[in-house]
């Protein structure tokens, strides 16, 4: 009996230490829990606080796409107004431009066309001048007024002329009606090579200005001027004298009753131009004057 009531006992301390056992796994399942519970509530938490954070940062997201968006249309829309301006002034500009250009190319022709007209005008009024002139001094030199003319030898003599009517060359003479300005000139059908001989003679001036003198002013071979000496002018017959502008036989130093429109025969020669300055010669014009004796 003693024994089966220690067995009871031993049993019911067994069952109590158990029960008690029990009772503090529970508390800790419990203080488990409630740590887990909590955990995850942090957890959920921290989730929820992480996903209001991406939310945010998606709308910061999406405000800046769309201000960007905002600004590039706002500078897409920008350049092409300045485009479109751009263009407008630059069609206007090329407009104004071809209309001043056109403006100026019509002025430029009127102008022109003025200015040949007036040139037709001065051309024809020289012509008239000049048939004027050779009129005058045909008639000037039929009445027997003294007249100058070129006496001229190319360089081997096969063309020349000599105050007469000559196949191949013109001479244009000019009539001395005073003292003064004036100008003869030859003509030849074809160039002629060098220079044999050339002297401006002043037919009967020796009778009309006694002890008169020519002063050579200019002389042009085909249309350019030529250097030359100082030459003198001389009488052979006391009717005509002469101005030797070449004329290289025998001396060339002036000759007793020579005289210079300036009174003075130092330098002077009857070779008064480089005979090269003839080759080719077609035309030829001499400038002077007359000067009356002291």
């Amino acid at each position: 009996m003693k024994k089966s009531w220690i067995i009871a006992a031993c049993i019911l301390i067994a069952a109590v230490i158990a029960a008690v056992m029990l009772l503090n796994g529970r508390n800790d399942a419990e203080r488990r829990y409630e740590a887990a519970s909590a955990e995850v509530t942090r957890l959920q938490a921290e989730a929820e606080a992480a996903q209001a954070e991406k939310e945010a940062l998606t709308r910061a997201q999406d405000d800046a796409q769309a201000q960007h968006d905002e600004a590039l249309k706002a500078a897409e829309d920008k350049l092409s107004q300045l485009q479109s301006e751009s263009e407008a002034a630059l069609a206007a500009v090329r407009a104004e431009s071809e209309e001043a250009l056109r403006q100026c190319k019509a002025e430029a022709e009127a102008k022109l066309t003025a200015a040949q007209a007036e040139l037709e005008r001065t051309a024809a009024a020289l012509d008239e001048a000049r048939r004027e002139v050779a009129t005058a001094t045909a008639a000037a030199i039929r009445a027997g007024a003294p007249y100058a003319y070129l006496f001229y030898a190319n360089g081997d003599w096969g063309t020349s002329y000599w105050g007469t009517d000559a196949e191949g060359v013109n001479c244009k003479a000019a009539a001395m009606l005073d003292d003064g300005s004036y100008s003869v000139a030859l003509t030849l059908d074809a160039p002629a090579e060098g220079l044999g001989f050339l002297s401006l003679c002043v037919k009967d001036g020796e009778k009309a200005y006694p002890g008169g003198a020519v002063r050579i002013n200019a002389i042009l071979v085909n249309g350019e001027e030529i250097p030359f000496t100082k030459g003198y002018t001389v009488t052979d017959d006391n009717v005509d004298f002469r101005v030797n502008l070449y004329n290289d036989a025998g001396s060339l130093t002036p000759p007793a009753g020579a005289r210079s429109y300036d009174g003075d025969l130092n330098g002077a020669s009857s070779v008064m131009v480089d005979r090269d300055a003839f080759a080719a010669m077609q035309t030829l014009e001499v400038y002077f004057d007359l000067v009356a004796a002291p």
